[in-house]
C-alpha cells in the first residue's frame, strides 16, 4: 500500500483557540430536511484536475478521483441555507461548539446531530451524498459526525463581539465591515492559514450571499509549482469539492461590507479498501477531544471491520502484507489520539 499523501501540519493559529463564548437569543423553530425542497444540485460546469494542479503521475495514478477542486456548483437551496443558519446560531451551539483561533474568526464544530438535526440530515441524506459523490468523481461517505457542518465565520474588526451582529437568518443579513483596507494582502492575512486538511475530501458550502461591495473570500490552493489558484463562490448554497488532504489551501479574507460564513463537511472514499490518509493534526486544537477521539476510534474500527469482511481468497504472502497494512492502520489510529498532560 503506497502512502502518497503528505501528512498535514498544524494550522498556524495566531494564539491558542478560545472556547465558550457568550450566547445570543434563540432562533425560531427549525424545519425538517426535505431533499425535494432543500437540494438544488447541478453538476459542476468545470473541475481542476490533479493533473491541472501539476501533481506527478505517482500521485494521480493512485488516487480514487482525479478531481482536485471543482468550480462552484449549486447544492443547497435558499431555504436550506436559512435552516442551517438558524441551527449554527442557536445559543447552545455558540456556547458549546464555538472556538476562536484568531481575533476575527469563529469556528463552530461538533454540532450534529445533538444541536443540528437539520444539518445532520442534510449532509447524510442519500440524495446529498449522491450529489457530492457525483461532483467528486467517486463514492464518498461522511468521515464522522463530529466533522459534519464545521463552520467558519469571518467577523468584523470588533472581533468576538461582532458575532452578535450577525443575523440568524439569511434573508436580510446585517453587513459587517470585514476588513479595513481593500488593499490588504489577502494571502498574508487569511481567515484560515495555509494547511492540508486532516481528511481526504471536503465539501465547502457558502452560507452567505456576497454583496456588490464585497471582494475576496475565495478558497486559494497551491499548484505543485507554487502558483496560486483561487476559487470563489457566486452565492449562498453554492459548494466546491476539494481533495483537501492532498492539496495545500487557505480560506481567504473577505473585504468591504458583507459577511463570510462557510460550512465544511469532511469525507472519505466509501470503499474501505481504498487508502485513507486521515489524521487529526489540524482539528485537535479546536475540538473536544473526548468526543473527537471516541468517534475517530469508532470510524477507524468500522473501516477495519469492513476490510476484514472483504478479505477472501488471498495467498499466504498476500495475507501477511494485508495484516501489516492493518497494523499500520491501527498504529495511526492510536498515534492520532494524543493525550495531553
Amino acid at each position: 500500500m503506497t502512502a502518497f499523501y503528505s501528512t498535514p501540519v498544524p494550522i498556524a493559529y495566531d494564539y491558542m483557540p478560545l472556547h465558550d463564548p457568550e450566547v445570543i437569543s434563540p432562533p425560531s423553530s427549525l424545519s425538517a430536511f426535505n431533499p425535494d425542497q432543500h437540494l438544488c444540485f447541478q453538476q459542476p460546469t468545470a473541475t481542476h484536475t490533479l493533473d491541472d494542479l501539476q501533481f506527478p503521475t505517482s500521485v494521480t495514478s493512485q488516487t480514487t478521483s482525479q478531481v482536485g477542486i471543482t468550480e462552484p456548483f449549486p447544492l443547497f437551496t435558499s431555504s436550506a441555507v436559512k435552516a442551517l443558519r438558524r441551527e449554527i446560531f442557536q445559543p447552545e451551539v455558540l456556547k458549546e461548539c464555538a472556538w476562536y483561533p484568531n481575533p476575527e474568526t469563529c469556528q463552530l464544530r461538533g454540532m450534529a446531530p445533538k444541536y443540528g438535526k437539520f444539518m445532520y440530515d442534510a449532509w447524510t441524506h442519500p440524495s446529498t451524498l449522491s450529489a457530492i459523490s457525483a461532483a467528486a468523481g467517486c463514492d464518498l461517505e461522511v468521515i464522522m459526525d463530529y466533522e459534519i457542518g464545521h463552520t467558519n465565520i469571518q467577523m468584523g474588526p470588533e472581533g468576538r463581539g461582532d458575532i452578535f451582529n450577525i443575523t440568524l437568518l439569511a434573508d436580510n443579513p446585517i453587513p459587517l465591515k470585514l476588513s479595513n483596507s481593500m488593499e490588504e494582502d489577502d494571502l498574508a492575512k487569511p481567515i484560515v492559514h495555509w494547511h492540508h486538511d486532516s481528511y481526504p475530501f471536503v465539501c465547502v458550502v457558502s452560507l452567505s450571499a456576497p454583496l456588490e461591495s464585497q471582494k475576496g473570500g475565495e478558497t486559494a490552493l497551491k499548484r505543485q509549482d507554487g502558483s496560486i489558484l483561487k476559487v470563489g463562490s457566486p452565492g449562498e448554497g453554492w459548494a466546491v469539492i476539494l481533495q483537501g488532504g492532498l492539496i495545500e489551501h487557505v480560506a481567504l479574507r473577505a473585504f468591504g461590507y458583507g459577511e463570510r460564513i462557510t460550512m465544511v463537511t469532511s469525507f472519505r472514499p466509501k470503499d474501505a479498501r481504498v487508502y485513507d490518509n486521515s489524521v487529526l493534526t489540524t482539528v485537535r486544537p479546536i475540538s473536544k477531544l473526548a468526543e473527537l477521539y471516541e468517534q475517530w476510534f469508532r470510524y477507524r474500527s468500522e473501516v477495519l471491520k469492513k476490510r476484514c469482511e472483504q478479505t477472501k481468497g488471498k495467498e499466504v504472502l498476500e495475507m501477511k502484507r494485508w495484516c501489516e497494512e492493518q497494523i499500520m492502520w491501527l498504529k495511526r489510529t492510536m498515534d492520532e489520539m494524543v493525550v495531553y498532560e
